[in-house]
């Protein structure tokens, strides 16, 4: 919701309820006025071509997702991919992972040899 503010900020009044901030590189984390771009209406927004730099570079190698990381799921072993923007200390493949994870460090028995 900050780049509501920002935006507010750049015109100078409040934003109705359906005026509609886009993010013009993609990148929801970029929130600098410059990035940012006003719809009046969610059907303008939703018409609009959201990812313009799509074709332009390899999947995974746009310039504000260079790299992903490969990890292996601690619960269920599956491989997954992780965005720059996620935390390095994830440590699950997905909620539902993350749910048994955090029950097996609750009752103490995480990775426990059988």
């Amino acid at each position: 919701m900050e780049h509501r503010l920002v935006m507010e900020k750049k015109i100078g009044r409040y934003l109705t309820p359906i005026e509609r901030v886009h993010h013009i590189d993609g990148d929801t984390i970029n929130n600098h006025p410059d990035n940012l771009e006003l719809f009046d209406n969610p059907s303008k927004h939703n018409a609009h071509p959201h990812n313009r730099y799509q074709g332009w570079f390899p999947k995974g190698v746009a310039p504000w997702n260079k790299t992903f990381t490969t990890k292996v799921c601690e619960i269920c072993q599956k491989v997954y991919e992780l965005s720059p923007r996620a935390s390095e200390k994830r440590r699950t493949c997905s909620k539902k992972c993350f749910g048994k994870f955090m029950s097996h460090k609750m009752r103490g028995n995480l990775f426990a040899k059988k």
